[in-house]
């Protein structure tokens, strides 16, 4: 260990003590947007687990936190991977040090990128990462906010794609416990920001930097359209030039073919048609987990902009069985504090794009007990359902009733009258006023 470190615990042999391979991984960290390896992923997976054992020491010159990580050990742990290891180690230190991950601020007002990690050195056969110092309280002893993760689950998974996607929709699982029937949770992303988290596309892109950055509310969607479009432009072009250039070499269509392919390949977006997406990645994701992974079956279906428009975001439904609900929630739910309430308060409006005053953000949260996934879950039923008169009365039934996409437009197809009518049987199911009274009483 370098003289400049100061260690706090380094029992190299402890690493699989917890049940079940476990360890803990911050919601903050898991959120993050960045565009990741395999391999990067599953170092981190790696420290994060002998963090979580107390095997961590802190650099004294940077502050940063330190795991070190014996090759021989990390050969057992990512056995199948192929070709030079030392090669491979070195080719994702490279790529890790330089990358940024990046977070909404809690005002929209800015965008927050982060190196996580600081440095990576190898030296008799010990590959020390560090961590950055400002990370610590994501990193080390969590007492909230948190998703466990069995680390023998996360290692055999394939993709970083699906690595990441394991990951969200547990963190995601984390707010939710016995509110749905059968343990069945619903969790909506739309399409484009899914993109982002999973690294499809890189949040470090300086496109999609300079995108973000122009607007005090980023429009995920449109930001990800835009960019797939100017990327599709660029490469129909390259193509063209490409077929000129092998037009003027005299080569054969099979070779000029062959050229035009691989540009292809390289330069249009990946997965930017949705049956591509679906067909390539989406079910592939979900059949690795459901085949892997013994603690969530996944089931999806699709929301589009109008009827049978654009694929607007995605459905997922989560089913866990009864003896894996402990390892999921982390948190017990608590009385907020007036203070935390206003805090609360102030994130849903980051969250939800309307125009409400306190006193409906209050009456919406203590209708909801303050969980966030549900009252996300209203408001996609509310973007989904058009026009809507009363929001407040519309958020609160929705809540009430618990619907989500799917069982919303399943009552609304019983309903002998249209949409609109639907719509504000839904607005006027409770008495605000009446509601707003009795929780100010409280």
């Amino acid at each position: 260990m370098s003289k400049n470190a100061e260690e706090y615990s380094m029992n190299d042999d402890n690493t699989n003590q917890l049940p079940e391979n476990l360890y803990s991984k911050s919601n903050y960290l898991i959120s993050s947007m960045s565009s990741s390896n395999l391999l990067e992923n599953q170092l981190m997976a790696i420290s994060l687990q002998k963090i979580f054992n107390g095997q961590w020491f802190v650099n004294l010159e940077t502050n940063a936190i330190c795991v070190n990580l014996k090759a021989n050990e990390l050969r057992k742990l990512l056995k199948g991977n192929s070709g030079s290891f030392y090669a491979r180690l070195k080719s994702t230190a490279e790529s890790v040090t330089g990358k940024n991950v990046g977070w909404e601020s809690p005002q929209k007002d800015s965008f927050d990128y982060i190196a996580v990690t600081i440095r990576m050195t190898y030296e008799k056969g010990v590959l020390t990462v560090q961590y950055n110092a400002a990370l610590r309280n994501y990193l080390t002893n969590l007492e909230r906010n948190f998703t466990i993760l069995n680390l023998q689950t996360m290692l055999s998974l394939s993709s970083t794609y699906t690595f990441r996607f394991y990951e969200l929709l547990k963190s995601q699982a984390y707010y939710r416990r016995g509110s749905d029937t059968n343990h069945k949770i619903n969790i909506y992303y739309e399409l484009g920001k899914l993109k982002l988290q999973l690294g499809i596309i890189d949040i470090n892109d300086p496109k999609i930097k300079e995108k973000i950055k122009k607007s005090k509310s980023p429009d995920y969607e449109k930001i990800v359209t835009e960019y797939e479009m100017e990327k599709m432009e660029d490469c129909n072009y390259a193509l063209r030039a490409e077929k000129i250039i092998c037009n003027d070499k005299g080569l054969s269509k099979a070779e000029t073919n062959k050229r035009l392919a691989s540009l292809k390949k390289e330069k249009y977006p990946a997965y930017m048609e949705w049956s591509v997406f679906k067909r390539d990645l989406l079910e592939k994701m979900i059949e690795e987990i459901n085949s892997t992974a013994n603690d969530i079956f996944i089931e999806y279906d699709v929301a589009r902009q109008g009827h049978g428009g654009k694929v607007a975001g995605i459905n997922f439904y989560l089913t866990i069985p009864e003896t894996k609900l402990d390892n999921i929630v982390v948190e017990e739910k608590k009385s907020l504090s007036p203070e935390e309430k206003i805090e609360f308060y102030e994130k849903l409006q980051d969250e939800i794009d309307l125009p409400l005053k306190i006193k409906d953000l209050q009456t919406i949260c203590e209708t909801a007990d303050y969980d966030l996934y549900r009252i996300k879950k209203a408001y996609n039923v509310l973007k989904y359902s058009g026009k809507v008169e009363n929001i407040v009365g519309f958020l609160i039934s929705a809540i009430k009733n618990n619907y989500d996409i799917k069982t919303y437009e399943k009552s609304n197809r019983k309903s002998k009258n249209d949409k609109n009518s639907f719509n504000r049987i839904m607005e006027n199911d409770y008495d605000i006023k009446k509601l707003e009274e009795e929780i100010l009483a409280n």
